[in-house]
């Protein structure tokens, strides 16, 4: 494995989506119509972004796997989050 770089987001996404497209948790937050795929699609994209930022992102060599890694202890203050606690 390696870590990912930002020209392997798309097949990142794309893993993901297929991955969590029957996800009970996944699909009780996403509205069940035609756009559920755009709405996955969409939903893991920011999944990557956020763990780009305050975690990992890792590809398999084959690139036909990949796993995220969050630190939630990375996570920079928002406005927000600050408000919230």
């Amino acid at each position: 494995m390696r870590k990912a770089e930002l020209a392997d987001k798309g097949r990142i996404i794309s893993i993901w989506s297929e991955a969590f497209y029957d996800n009970k948790s996944v699909n009780h937050i996403l509205q069940n119509d035609g756009h559920k795929k755009d709405r996955i699609r969409y939903l893991m994209g920011y999944s990557f972004e956020q763990c780009r930022r305050s975690g990992e992102v890792y590809v398999s060599d084959d690139g036909d796997g990949c796993a995220l890694v969050q630190y939630f202890d990375r996570k920079k203050p928002t406005w927000i989050r600050l408000r919230l606690t």
